[in-house]
């Protein structure tokens, strides 16, 4: 999304979208989750090629399916179902994480610093469903 204006438009055009495709659409998704232009939606396999072409044959959604470990990344947080079905979540890291961040030891201030280790922190605690003592 390259204009300013581009969040508040998806976030109007997708309300609007969501809700002709789920009243319409049979069988709903058992879940249904959105985030401006992210959704996260949980139906079977074969439905889901026509949900994403209801009603909207112009525009193209593309959707990501589980991997071999059964994960899935959304907005930073990782999905999984475990063996038993119960859901986990975790923080996603891409591929190019490099595990780095700002040298403690650079000029900027103080309060930078302890922010960005209370934000990577709070990450931390929203987003793990497992708590480790």
């Amino acid at each position: 999304m390259g204009s300013p204006i581009s969040p508040i438009v998806a976030d109007i055009f997708m309300d609007s979208w969501e809700d002709i495709a789920l009243n319409a659409f049979n069988p709903t998704p058992k879940i249904w989750w959105r985030y401006v232009d992210d959704a996260f939606a949980v139906l079977k396999t074969e439905h889901i090629s026509s949900f994403l072409t209801h009603r909207e044959k112009g525009i193209k959604f593309a959707f990501e399916s589980e991997n071999e470990q059964r994960e899935l990344a959304m907005l930073g947080c990782k999905l999984k179902q475990t063996d038993e079905g119960k859901p986990h979540t975790g923080v996603h890291k891409k591929p190019t994480y490099s595990n780095r961040y700002l040298d403690f030891n650079s000029s900027l201030p103080l309060t930078v610093k302890i922010g960005l280790v209370k934000c990577l922190t709070h990450r931390v605690i929203a987003l793990s469903s497992t708590k480790r003592t």
